[in-house]
């Protein structure tokens, strides 16, 4: 979610949204779960760094990366 300054926030009534679907998570928890995880998950932080593009192997197939480096509230 990207809120600014012109956003506008409204309650919805609509049944199909669940209510009470967002779950927030440390960085901890985040980097503790495993490669097959079954959810995607989001981060919240400032970009702090950007890698140059990569290239990864993995079941014989290439794929091109770049890793981008957050911070959080703390700097870290």
């Amino acid at each position: 979610l990207l809120f600014r300054m012109k956003t506008k926030v409204q309650p919805s009534m609509d049944l199909i949204i669940p209510h009470y679907g967002l779950s927030l998570s440390t960085i901890g928890e985040v980097c503790a779960h495993y490669a097959e995880y079954e959810y995607l998950v989001d981060v919240i932080g400032l970009l702090a760094g950007l890698s140059t593009d990569r290239e990864y192997l993995k079941d014989g197939k290439v794929t091109k990366i770049i890793v981008l480096e957050l911070t959080n509230d703390t700097g870290k």
